[in-house]
């Protein structure tokens, strides 16, 4: 039996299916598009270019297309999208604290050194 889904102008075929042992169906799709070229897009939209261009230059996706997308390797991609953004939010409100009206130069001095 052959199952077709659209999904974003790109259709996968179903291969095979199964069910793990607690009952849960797994199905194998064969992506007839670029699945490594989809996903980067879509942390594009979800995380920004330069973030998701830091991710995917990082972990080499993108320069063969057509290669295999592991889910391993998306797990990657996503955690280090998440850390990067987190230290980036940290620093974007280290530096709104450092640049609030009332801040002093003392406030920014090391108690060790009074």
């Amino acid at each position: 039996m052959d199952a077709y889904i659209e999904l974003q102008d790109a259709s996968l075929v179903l291969v095979a299916t199964t069910h793990t042992r607690v009952g849960y169906a797994v199905a194998r799709l064969e992506s007839c598009g670029d699945a490594t070229s989809a996903f980067v897009a879509a942390m594009t939209d979800a995380y920004g270019v330069r973030l998701a261009q830091v991710v995917a230059d990082e972990l080499d996706l993108g320069t063969e297309e057509g290669r295999p997308l592991s889910s391993r390797t998306v797990m990657q991609a996503l955690s280090m999208a998440e850390t990067i953004r987190a230290a980036l939010q940290g620093v974007s409100f280290g530096e709104s604290l450092s640049q609030r009206p009332d801040a002093t130069p003392s406030d920014h001095e090391n108690p060790e050194s009074r």
